[in-house]
């Protein structure tokens, strides 16, 4: 038997429980086996507890109606994932929209969060106990929203996506989205062989509005705009700017090592200008900076040490703006 029949399975015995408490108890000890999520196990421990009164926040209140779309939406996601899909959607959100945790070894995990306490964490020649906070992400189908809690017990909490119920595989994160994007959607089909994804976030009322496209030009490599004409020409200019900076980068390495060496001293010392036009230059595209702009508040003129301060969001593209503009700095002074 498959993992998938074992499943279904157990969503069937599920099902067929007499009691509405008694199917939320299947439910979530579906969701919650090999998971090893310690919230969630927290989670299962405390309802069971609670069996004997009413269980707020699921569906002892509701009307049989309401009873019954509960129980679809639970049998349509729980076999496709959904505590998976949440923590995705969690680490999504705290690296993109707001910090859920501070901690290198936190993370987020379906349920509430808490606290961890590991004891088999050494430093030299002492063992003591390892504590941080982690973040926890669940639904209220009650209120058919998404609840976050963070490191400092602040609750969050978001309208459900439609698509987290409709089309849950085809859900996507990652460099697929820009700072401040909820989620991304891929498209059944591709265009001109590359993955299109649409982009949403969290609009007014219990909907989430689409912002725009993303599309994966190249494995790994993808690029954000309003429309899809949008991207085609950002792709385009990104390619040219990529063969003038290979052509450039290579002449320096070839011919002229005493430029090289100023450019690296102007990058470590001087605390010089970086302006919009440097970043379209090595070729950021305009959805990415203006993302980036609402996210730290920056212009379009703004000092290395400013920009620096920011460079945990995205290293790699900063350092390459960086020494390119000393580069371009160290040319006129040598």
């Amino acid at each position: 038997m498959t993992n998938v029949e074992k499943i279904q399975k157990q969503i069937d015995e599920a099902m067929a429980k007499s009691s509405p408490r008694e199917r939320v108890e299947a439910f979530l000890s579906i969701e919650a086996s090999g998971r090893g999520a310690p919230a969630l196990r927290e989670r299962q421990e405390r309802l069971r507890a609670r069996m004997g009164r009413p269980v707020t926040g699921f569906v002892s209140t509701k009307s049989r109606e309401e009873v019954g779309r509960y129980e679809a939406d639970k049998r349509q996601t729980v076999g496709r994932g959904l505590a998976g899909l949440l923590q995705d959607f969690g680490r999504s959100w705290n690296r993109k929209v707001y910090k859920l945790w501070t901690s290198q070894y936190a993370d987020v995990y379906h349920g509430r969060g808490g606290e961890c306490e590991n004891w088999d964490y050494y430093a030299k020649s002492c063992k003591y106990p390892l504590r941080y906070k982690y973040a926890g992400i669940y639904i209220d189908w009650e209120a058919r929203s998404v609840v976050m809690t963070t490191y400092k017990d602040k609750r969050i909490e978001i309208p459900l996506p439609s698509h987290f119920l409709s089309c849950p595989k085809r859900i996507i994160f990652g460099d697929a989205l820009l700072q401040g994007d909820a989620y991304g959607v891929r498209n059944a089909k591709k265009r001109n062989g590359c993955t299109v994804v649409r982009r949403y976030v969290v609009g007014v009322g219990d909907k989430y509005r689409q912002v725009g496209y993303a599309v994966e030009y190249k494995p790994g490599a993808w690029e954000h705009a309003d429309t899809l004409t949008e991207i085609d020409d950002e792709v385009e200019h990104k390619r040219q700017v990529q063969a003038a900076h290979d052509r450039r980068m290579t002449l320096l390495n070839r011919s002229n090592r005493k430029l090289e060496r100023a450019a690296r001293l102007v990058a470590r010392v001087c605390d010089f200008e970086i302006e919009y036009s440097n970043a379209r230059a090595v070729g950021f595209c305009q959805a990415g900076i203006q993302a980036f702009q609402r996210r730290t508040g920056l212009g379009d003129t703004v000092r290395k040490s400013d920009l620096l301060k920011f460079r945990e969001l995205d290293p790699t593209r900063i350092d390459r703006l960086v020494t390119d503009r000393a580069a371009e700095i160290a040319a006129t002074l040598v």
